[in-house]
């Protein structure tokens, strides 16, 4: 199975716009790449539930985890692939949630640059 995780992004009270980039970064990927499995993860306020409802697994606390904080999101990424590795994920691409990748089948064109590498 291919796999997306997108993580790196906590939202504070009074910080409710990241809400709706959350949703349309996640409206996109799911666009470009109908057939993979796409899991969340983050901190802080939760998504709206239409937007949880765009992604096939995720997880979300509550707490912001302020020591995950520019140093990568450790916690929250590692919480993200704990799912992707028990739905038996193959290949994972890891990107921001707040970010869109706007190339189709990402983790097929990635897949192919790396196999032309080796």
């Amino acid at each position: 199975m291919k796999a997306i995780l997108l993580s790196h992004v906590f939202v504070r009270k009074g910080e409710s716009k990241k809400l709706k980039t959350i949703e349309f970064c996640l409206k996109h990927f799911r666009k470009n790449n109908p057939n993979d499995f796409i899991v969340i993860s983050g901190h802080g306020i939760r998504p709206f539930p239409k937007t949880l409802s765009m992604c096939d697994d995720y997880f979300w606390t509550d707490d912001i985890i302020e020591e995950d904080i520019n140093v990568g999101h450790p916690n929250i990424v590692n919480k993200g692939l704990d799912i992707l590795l028990k739905a038996g994920a193959e290949y994972v691409l890891k990107s921001r949630l707040d970010s869109i990748i706007a190339r189709e089948n990402v983790i097929n064109y990635c897949h192919d640059i790396i196999s032309k590498e080796r």
